[in-house]
């Protein structure tokens, strides 16, 4: 994960259980300015968010299935919180929603996502949202959409791209009618990414481009209200 306002980069180690920060003021020579590592709150370090107004990074660990919060504050790294999932396991990639202080957990093992309010630190407090084998099966990647307050989610073992809304959490959310499976182009789909409000032309779309490890092939995706 990159912090453009610092120009440092914060990278998950899954084999060392670990968080290294690389400092890359220079691109052509970036260099390790700290890292943490622990077996427990780290264990399969795997997803990675950072806060720029906490400056804390959150981490999915899925061999623990912990959600770990560190302080990156002062040019290092120190544990500031952390907390056992127990709604759901396996946590694999994070969302962040930064205006409402929300995490969003993608759950591989658990074909669910959960949700952790950050907006104390001090106290964190996990929520279920959602579990729908069908295209959350082996859940992979996860990112926020502010513009309409929505979740896409790359989905590997389900060959599933789907798009929920967030928009009111007190309620059970729905799967929107766009969701996709297909086992030709989203074999194995591994991770996303999305534009949305695509400039003057086309105003209000959104795009997804996601990768197919099964497949080799990336595709691309139109989301249609």
């Amino acid at each position: 994960i990159y912090d453009s306002t610092k120009r440092r980069c914060f990278v998950t180690g899954n084999a060392f259980d670990s968080v290294v920060y690389l400092n890359v003021s220079n691109f052509a020579h970036p260099n390790i300015t700290a890292y943490y590592q622990d077996s427990d709150y780290l264990s399969g370090a795997r997803g990675i968010v950072y806060s720029e107004t906490d400056e804390v990074v959150f981490v999915a660990a899925y061999g623990s299935s912990r959600f770990t919060v560190l302080d990156v504050s002062s040019n290092g790294i120190t544990l500031k919180n952390s907390v056992q999932l127990t709604k759901a396991y396996g946590p694999t990639s994070l969302a962040h929603d930064s205006v409402n202080g929300i995490v969003y957990v993608a759950c591989f093992s658990s074909d669910a996502i959960v949700y952790i309010d950050v907006t104390d630190l001090n106290n964190l407090e996990e929520r279920f949202l959602l579990q729908e084998s069908s295209v959350l099966h082996g859940i992979s990647d996860i990112k926020f959409d502010r513009f309409n307050s929505r979740l896409y989610t790359a989905s590997k073992n389900g060959n599933a791209v789907a798009a929920i809304d967030v928009l009111n959490r007190t309620k059970s959310s729905t799967l929107l009618a766009h969701s996709v499976v297909d086992s030709s182009y989203l074999s194995g789909v591994t991770g996303l990414t999305f534009k949305t409000n695509l400039g003057n032309d086309l105003p209000g779309l959104t795009a997804i481009v996601v990768g197919c490890s099964d497949g080799d092939m990336g595709t691309l995706l139109q989301v249609v209200d």
